[in-house]
């Protein structure tokens, strides 16, 4: 009769065990199962089925690749600020090698165009080309420009922001075409972000006698 308590205490004991085993086993498999499943906002899509998306209807925390930037090559595209005197060619990757050597996309930005698309280009500020130091004196009325594909894209300049390390939300589709900028601030450190966005304003095909004006005023 003394032993029965112990007996229940025993058996209930056991039973939370195997409830808390069967439950870490759980957590095991669905962790195993979500890293080896496609997420289903992730993927790569044409231009033509990412501007049908509304940009309110973008699950939260989605990301595409399109099919024009998987494909995109190095040095194929320039970018161009007048009014700080930039000129420079865009690279594929925005990892550390690729920026030693000149700006670079975002492994999810678009290419120029229409509709609800962004491109995101990274670049270094005060180390290899320091091609954003002056990114900061870029103001209201400038231009900036990207050439792709034979067709020079116009952007006007609309605001510039600072934002957490860990903000990917500017890389997203901003529900209309533009150009953002991305680069690290203050001079010196790797604390924020300081981004620059720009509103597409039109685009046609590149000439020499095209005038690359950097402010609305010339």
């Amino acid at each position: 009769m003394k032993e029965r308590p112990r007996s229940k205490w025993l058996s209930k004991n056991i039973l939370l065990l195997i409830i808390g085993a069967l439950l870490i086993i759980a957590g095991i498999l669905y962790y195993i199962r979500s890293q080896n499943t496609p997420n289903s906002h992730f993927g790569v899509i044409s231009e033509e089925q990412l501007i049908q998306i509304p940009f309110e209807e973008l699950p939260p925390g989605s990301l595409y690749i399109t099919e024009s930037r998987r494909d995109f090559q190095r040095g194929s595209m320039v970018l161009l600020i007048p009014s700080i005197g930039v000129e420079t060619l865009v690279g594929e990757s925005t990892l550390p090698d690729g920026l030693m050597e000149m700006p670079g996309l975002f492994e999810f930005s678009q290419l120029p165009g229409e509709g609800d698309v962004n491109v995101s280009i990274a670049g270094h500020r005060d180390i290899h080309d320091r091609v954003f130091f002056d990114l900061d004196k870029v103001t209201q009325g400038d231009y900036l420009y990207i050439i792709h594909d034979g067709v020079v894209f116009r952007y006007l300049y609309k605001d510039t922001n600072i934002i957490h390390p860990e903000d990917w939300s500017v890389i997203k589709p901003q529900g209309f075409s533009c150009l953002t900028l991305v680069t690290c601030t203050p001079i010196g450190t790797t604390l924020n972000r300081m981004v620059l966005r720009a509103e597409l304003v039109d685009y046609q095909p590149v000439s020499e006698s095209y005038i690359f004006a950097a402010n609305k005023s010339d």
